[in-house]
């Protein structure tokens, strides 16, 4: 049966494809005066309400809209803004496929997670090239540890001697030695970048998920999803390796004060399945019932022991992986027995 014949409400996709047509002109515009955070956060939307209008929508509509979104990020911003706009095409073609075939929220964000890794990969790769750069393992790494450095630089050079110095005093050492910590945070910095990139591809895959939902309430057609909640749910895989990965890391710092393979690894794969766990936490924290004293425990947190509260948050979040997993269980009928 149609999509449309079942809807309890008269199907309004206008709205959706203004919201793509005017994230493709804000993605644009950030792109073009420099703020690529927010252009990336305008690829989900319009990615998400593609999506919304290839389900429900009749015809050549979805086309026709994505084609004046493309158009727009091109004459306002040239072909950089053209291609993350194109981005949105094969997100949203990729997003209505699963969600036909009844896939997860979390099944569908790594998916996208994977096809947004590679979109960007190319379009690096092609910017990298076109500006003359060797086409190499090795000269990529070195291009993105130059930038690296130069940031360092930069910071060190905006730093008066005078509150240079201060800092020195606070973490009691010299500063020639905060001068030293500066330069090994850095290292470990570019170790650490690939997972900091993969990561933000998850954010950006579960946005433009978490942005479908609510295109299809706006459009409604809230049929189209694979269950009325289409909440999101870890596998219990995911959390017991990062409950591992971190307390191995955590070990494998007691022992050695240097960065080995196997603290880079662990601290990557914490990196990578932090937020996830962290967005577990927040919902743990929605259904506990002294949500005032948490709030109050976890801003003294932030405000002097931040890295150690967000990962506390985290586990919580791990837990209420389990605490979720096993409440489904319970829920399931038994077995009937043949």
């Amino acid at each position: 049966m149609d999509i449309n014949s079942k809807a309890p409400r008269k199907i309004q996709l206008i709205p959706t494809a203004l919201l793509q047509i005017l994230a493709s002109i804000m993605l644009a515009f950030s792109t073009r005066f420099g703020i690529l955070h927010i252009g990336v956060f305008c690829i989900a939307v319009a990615g998400a309400m593609f999506a919304v209008q290839i389900l429900a929508g009749k015809g050549y509509w979805h086309f026709a809209v994505a084609s004046v979104s493309v158009c727009a990020a091109f004459l306002i911003g040239g072909l950089f803004p053209f291609f993350m706009c194109a981005f949105t095409l094969p997100a949203g073609i990729m997003l209505a496929v699963m969600v036909r075939k009844r896939s997860s929220k979390i099944g569908v964000s790594a998916a996208l997670e994977i096809l947004y890794a590679v979109l960007f990969a190319l379009l690096f790769l092609a910017v990298y090239l076109l500006q003359g750069g060797e086409p190499s393992v090795n000269a990529v790494i070195a291009y993105f540890s130059g930038i690296v450095d130069s940031i360092k630089e930069t910071a060190i050079s905006n730093i008066e001697p005078e509150v240079m110095e201060q800092i020195a005093k606070i973490n009691e050492v010299s500063t020639e030695e905060f001068l030293e910590m500066l330069d090994v945070s850095f290292e470990v910095f570019k170790l650490i970048l690939p997972a900091i990139l993969i990561s933000t591809m998850g954010v950006l895959a579960y946005l433009t998920a978490t942005f479908f939902k609510l295109g299809t309430a706006i459009a409604g057609c809230e049929l189209v999803l694979p269950d009325p909640k289409w909440r999101t749910l870890p596998s219990r895989a995911s959390a017991v390796v990062f409950a591992v990965s971190y307390i191995v890391f955590s070990f494998a710092t007691m022992f050695s004060s240097s960065f080995n393979v196997v603290m880079v690894v662990c601290i990557s794969v914490v990196i990578i399945l932090a937020p996830l766990m962290l967005l577990m936490g927040a919902k743990w924290f929605a259904s506990s019932r002294n949500k005032t004293f948490i709030l109050v425990l976890f801003v003294v947190g932030l405000l002097f022991m931040t890295p150690l509260a967000i990962m506390i948050l985290a586990f919580f979040g791990a837990a209420e992986v389990f605490k979720l997993h096993d409440k489904i269980k319970r829920q399931q009928p038994p077995p009937e027995n043949g």
